[in-house]
């Protein structure tokens, strides 16, 4: 192999770190993350793709290597936070080492500590809809039913 088709291999492509940076579903989360905060802030019709790559620490063409547009972006970030909601309590849930009455009673204190601090702003899903569709609404719904 030349030293050309080495150096195109290494070569970063739309949408990808520096390895040392981490992965694509690294830029990909922090991406969600930001985004999460941006429209918490200051609500969906007030944020811009370009600040929530600019938040993310991503170019425009990264932010869309890995999502269409704001709807989508919008709707992944809220079932991201959904997961996470999800891994928090599936991690109190699973500890055999408690008495259940102290894992339901963590349940309960974990939820209500993230919601907490994750205070959503008022009205944000309701300024959201306009700009998702129904398919896009029920898989938001669907990531916090398993809450």
């Amino acid at each position: 192999m030349s030293e050309n088709e080495k150096n195109e291999k290494l070569r970063r492509r739309p949408g990808r770190r520096p390895i040392e940076e981490g992965s694509a579903q690294d830029t990909r989360r922090d991406i969600l993350d930001h985004a999460l905060s941006q429209f918490n802030e200051r609500g969906y019709a007030a944020v811009s793709v370009e600040e929530i790559a600019a938040a993310a620490g991503v170019t425009k063409a990264t932010l869309y290597y890995h999502f269409p547009g704001k709807p989508e972006i919008f709707v992944e970030s809220i079932r991201h936070l959904a997961s996470k909601i999800h891994a928090m309590i599936e991690g109190i849930v699973t500890r055999t080492d408690l008495p259940v009455t102290v894992r339901l009673s963590l349940n309960v204190q974990t939820r209500r500590e993230f919601f907490a601090t994750m205070s959503f702003r008022e009205g944000l899903k309701e300024e959201a809809q306009q700009f998702i569709t129904a398919e896009q609404e029920g898989r938001i719904h669907q990531s916090f039913v398993r809450v």
